[in-house]
Parts: structure tokens; sequence; C-alpha cells
């Protein structure tokens, strides 16, 4: 039966998509099989019918070729279609008159059909396509539907065909009433139900809706919206609904149903932990028994100790169907550190995380800037910070991986936060001993300390303008700095502090001032040109002969030497103080 649709009066006056198949449905249901549609070319190129949605090949076109080349194939069109009337100028020998000439691409016209697929039977109900084959636009078998288009999908059935092939073939409808095809009853599903059977699906999904989840297919309630949104559930079925519509079943963990929901509201995945969902943010590890993991198999990426307090930033979350949630975790360089339960964080502000307690003293041992903020606005420089001990008052282990303490003077006067690595930490208020190999000669008539309360080691008079090795150095927070002093032999003589003693390399002391006459009173004394003591003078042209004095050191051997020059004021080297007489 053809539907031959060609009236001017009627063209650009409806829907003829619609109308057309409504039309090709009507002559079904009386009984005819095979539906073509005739029109002119111009109504398909020019959109006033849908020829692919109705199918191409039951299309009758018809375009007129008036010079075309017999014998030459590309003069051939509308391939596409099932029929092409290509000319209305046939001449037939004998016979007057003109007469049109289609070309029948697909044998409907022109085959003659050996195959009975008997009348139209009576059948009702629902039919899913569980198996990947077309459909059938008729019983010559031209393409309705692909296999891709049906599978899985839901129709109505009205109607069947017990062809002489000896198969059975369903007449399918979809639930607008639109026929798609004659479908092999072999490749399909019946149900009652427009949702169709169950089918098996393993594995779960997270709903990413904010969508209630259904009792029934008839829009009952099962789970609110917002118990369910953002969860992970088990899928453990799967209905393909005639009305287009996939439906999970969905079960948690202990396996209790948590109702049916639309495809559309739910990501699919293959692992327990569910879909990744969107989570920003800074968290600080704020429980100490929490590994941060590498997968969600519980494998230990990094332990609990590394972690407890430290900040991390936040790039997403999963909802486990175990009911946890778990946090992906990242440091400020972007750099993935793993999954970590949410019950194990604080949320924080910010990158440098929540203050933590923290006391003692810090002294700076690097060159290293405090900071003003956590914006790295310069409160210290590097040269104001070094060897200088604060009093730490918190801390922050921030997302970047660093550890900050936060830093005061001796009066409660913040000075910024610094970088853990930049110090090292004491108990004291003196600070940390550090390393000062040398020598020092002390100035001042101060006394020494036995420690850093006050108490005496020795007097100003047995110290003042002594020459000792220091070997520590304390930078006390008072803003003080403090050495250690020994002499020749390793005795511990006390701690001094740094404005009462000149700092030298040399094992002689400073230059102190000394002026006078002296008489060398004793024999067997040189005088030396350094004190590698290399010989300046000999003892024998030395002996008696005065000198004036300019200058003197204290040597940490405890031995006095007066620096000697003539009365021409040319410099005669060094001579122990014990040698000679001296005079003003």
């Amino acid at each position: 039966m053809v539907n031959d649709l060609e009236d001017p009066s009627i063209i650009g006056r409806a829907d003829h998509t619609a109308t057309s198949l409504t039309f090709e449905n009507e002559l079904k249901k009386l009984g005819y099989k095979n539906i073509r549609h005739y029109v002119s070319k111009s109504l398909v190129q020019y959109g006033q019918i849908n020829s692919s949605k109705i199918g191409n090949k039951d299309f009758w076109i018809a375009q007129y070729l008036y010079n075309p080349d017999p014998i030459c194939e590309t003069a051939i069109a509308n391939k596409t279609y099932g029929a092409w009337q290509w000319s209305p100028q046939l001449l037939i020998s004998g016979i007057n008159g003109y007469f049109d000439i289609s070309a029948d691409f697909t044998g409907i016209f022109t085959k003659v059909n050996s195959e009975n697929p008997g009348p139209w039977l009576s059948k009702s109900g629902y039919a899913t396509v569980t198996k990947k084959v077309n459909t059938w636009s008729g019983f010559n078998w031209g393409t309705k539907l692909s296999a891709d288009q049906a599978y899985q999908q839901t129709y109505k059935i009205n109607g069947m065909y017990h062809h002489s092939n000896g198969k059975t073939y369903y007449s399918l409808y979809d639930d607008q009433g639109i026929w798609q095809g004659y479908i092999d009853s072999l490749a399909v599903t019946l149900s009652d139900n427009p949702q169709r059977t169950w089918l098996s699906h393993n594995g779960y999904g997270t709903v990413i809706k904010r969508v209630d989840t259904l009792s029934n297919f008839s829009n009952g309630v099962k789970v609110s919206a917002n118990d369910v949104y953002q969860q992970t559930l088990k899928v453990t079925g799967v209905y393909h609904h005639v009305n287009g519509t996939t439906y999970y079943s969905l079960y948690d963990e202990q396996n209790k149903w948590n109702g049916y929901i639309g495809a559309e509201s739910v990501k699919l995945t293959t692992g327990a932990q569910g879909a990744w969902l969107s989570k920003s943010g800074h968290v600080t590890v704020s429980k100490a028994d929490y590994d941060i993991l590498s997968g969600f198999n519980g494998n230990c990426r990094f332990p609990a100790r590394s972690v407890y307090q430290h900040t991390y930033k936040v790039n997403g979350m999963y909802h486990h169907i175990n009911g946890l949630t778990y946090y992906s975790l990242y440091n400020d360089k972007n750099v993935w550190q793993g999954y970590i339960n949410a019950e194990a964080v604080s949320v924080s502000s910010n990158s440098q995380g929540p203050w933590l307690s923290k006391s003692g003293y810090a002294t700076v041992t690097k060159k290293t800037n405090t900071w003003g903020s956590f914006n790295w606005s310069v409160k210290l420089l590097s040269t104001q910070s070094y060897h200088h001990t604060f009093k730490i008052n918190g801390m922050y282990h921030h997302s970047n991986g660093l550890t900050y303490y936060s830093l005061y003077d001796d009066k409660g006067v913040w000075q910024g936060y610094i970088d853990s690595s930049a110090v090292t930490l004491s108990d004291n208020a003196q600070g940390v001993w550090l390393s000062q190999s040398g020598y020092g000669t002390i100035v001042k008539k101060v006394g020494t300390s036995s420690n850093f309360d006050g108490n005496s080691k020795l007097s100003s008079d047995q110290v003042y303008q002594h020459t000792f090795k220091t070997t520590g150095v304390y930078y006390h927070v008072n803003g003080t700095t403090y050495y250690s002093l020994y002499d020749e032999k390793n005795k511990w003589y006390g701690y001094v502090d740094s404005d009462s003693l000149v700092l030298t390399t040399a094992a002689q002391g400073k230059w102190l001032s000394k002026s006078g006459y002296c008489t060398v009173v004793k024999k067997n004394y040189n005088t030396w040109s350094s004190f590698n003591w290399n010989v300046k003078l000999s003892s024998s042209s030395n002996y008696q002969q005065t000198y004036k004095v300019n200058g003197m050191y204290h040597h940490i051997n405890g031995e006095t030497y007066y620096s000697l020059y003539n009365d021409n004021d040319v410099w005669q080297g060094y001579i122990n103080a014990e040698a000679v007489s001296f005079s003003k």
C-alpha cells in the first residue's frame, strides 16, 4: 500500500511526518504489511517530512532527471530511499503516450515474495529486546530499527504473525503509539508490565541528582531525595521501561532494598566507593589513628603518625557503600597524597590549617625570613632573625607540607611565622647550644656565670682581660648572646655575654692597651716575631736592653706578652712579661 502525498492543496498545512505515521499505523491495523510513502524529493529536502523518522527505505521519491546519461552509473540518484521515480517520459513501442519509470532499490515493487507471513493475530503486552537484532519494516526484510537502536529497549506489542519460515514476529510500538517494526519473538523477553522484566546488573551506583527513589513504577516514593542524594548503593538489576527510561534497582551494603531510580540520576561504577564527587577546600587530620590510603582496599599510603595534624587540600570525595565518606587529598603542589576517612579530619578555611598547641623555644639556625601572614608577607628579614632565639606559642601544619612556628620575643611581641626546618628547638630560654670555635678576650670587668639564672662562676678579677677558648654560643631569648669559655686545658670557666668579650681567631687573644718601658732582666728570653714562636731577637742580644711597650696580649696559655719597640719606633717583637721589669 502506498501513501501518495502530492496534492498541492494540503502540502505544508499539517505535520506530514506525524500524519503519515498515523496513516501507516491505521493501514497496518487493517492488515496491510508493506507501506510505502510516495513524495516529491522537495518535501524531504525542505524538511516538510522527516524520511529518516519514518524510515528512508519506506520512501518512493519522485525526482525527474530530464537529460540523464543512460549508461552512466553516476546518473543514478536517491539510493538512500526504497525507490526512485526518475522520469515521466517512458515510451513503449507500439503503445501510445508516456509512462512513468522508477528504480526499485529494495525490490518491494518488483520482487516476488514466496514467503507468507500469515494473518495478523492478536497479541498484547510488552517486549524487551534482549538480543541484538534489527526490527523489520516489512516481510521483505527492509530494516526499520538497527540492532543498536532496538537492543534493551522495551516496546508495546500490538499483534503478531506466525510466518511460513517457522518464526513468530511481534509488531512493536513505542509509548507514543508509533510503530517500530516487526521483530523475531526469540529476540525479546515478554512482560505484562511497561517496565518489562528484570535484567541482571552487577555493580554500584552513586545518586547524583536530588530525586526520590521509587517503590514501584507508578511513582510511589521509597527513599526521599535528601536521604539518598550522593549515596552509593549496589545495583543488582535494571529495567528498560517502555517510556524510554532505564531504572536501576538499588540495595545497601546489608542488602536492604532502597528502591528504583532513573538512570539519568545515578552514575554507575565498578568500585564500592562509588563515583567521584566534587569537593574542595582544606582539611586537617585531627584524629591520631587514621592512615592515608592508597586505594579503597585498605592499603596504607602514609601512616597515621606521619599525617596527624597535617593540613591538605581536598579535591573530590567518595561516599562509599560502607557508609563512610573519603576525601581525596593533595598537597599545595597538587601532588596526590591519597584518601582519608572524613571522620579523621576537621575542615579548615585556609591552607595553613588550625592553630595547634606548641611551646618551648626556637633558635633560628638557617637564614630565612619570618612571615607576617600565610600570604607570605615578610615580618623579619633573615638578617634580623638569624641566630636569634624566640618563644614558641603555637604551630601550623600547612598544606604545602611544612610546619610553621608562631614566634614571640621575651616581651610577648609577636615576631612572625617561621618554617620549622629553619630552627633548632630547646626547652630553655637560652636556646640551643651552637658550635663556636675560636678565642675571646674579656674586655669588661664582669664575672662569668655558671648558668642562665645569674649564678656566678668566676669573679671579674679572675677573668678580666684573660683569653679563653670559645667552644659554643647561646642566643638567649632576651637578646643576649652568651659564649661558653674554656682554658687551654679545657677547664670550663662559665658563660659570658658577647658585649664583654672580643672574639679572635688566635690563641693570644685581643691586643690590649699597655704603654711604658721595660727592661729585660732575665736571661734566656727571646723576643718573638709571631705567636708561632719564631725568634725575632735572641735572648743574648736583648738581655738588659730597655724597650718601649706599646700593647700587650693575655695569651690562652696564661702568659702575658708585651709588644716591644726601640727608640726609633722600630718593632722588636713580643716578650713574655715575666722576663722584664716594667716602668712607666
